[in-house]
């Protein structure tokens, strides 16, 4: 099985958030978590307004980004839906 978004894979190497300086790349070894923060960057929303939509720590968010932690299923699941996105398994083909 494989995770994907109900609202589509967003790709793309642009992680200017218009907030001035632009974050760092993405480190996570997990694709999806790379897709994830790749949709924060789109959003523009902070760190500190993501991490309280999603009821975590904002350094969380951070070790999350440069993979130095994963966050548990449930963190996972609370980020995507505070950024307006659902977690669904689809069967590989």
């Amino acid at each position: 099985m494989t995770a994907g978004w109900e609202k589509g894979r967003l790709r793309g190497p642009s992680i200017q958030t218009g907030r001035g300086k632009p974050r760092k790349p993405v480190r996570s070894a997990l694709p999806v978590m790379r897709d994830l923060f790749r949709i924060v960057d789109r959003t523009g929303l902070s760190y500190e307004a993501l991490a309280k939509k999603a009821g975590c720590h904002k350094q969380s968010l951070t070790n999350w980004r440069r993979g130095e932690y994963s966050p548990y299923l449930q963190q996972f699941e609370n980020m995507a839906t505070a950024l307006g996105y659902e977690i669904v398994l689809r069967k590989k083909e």
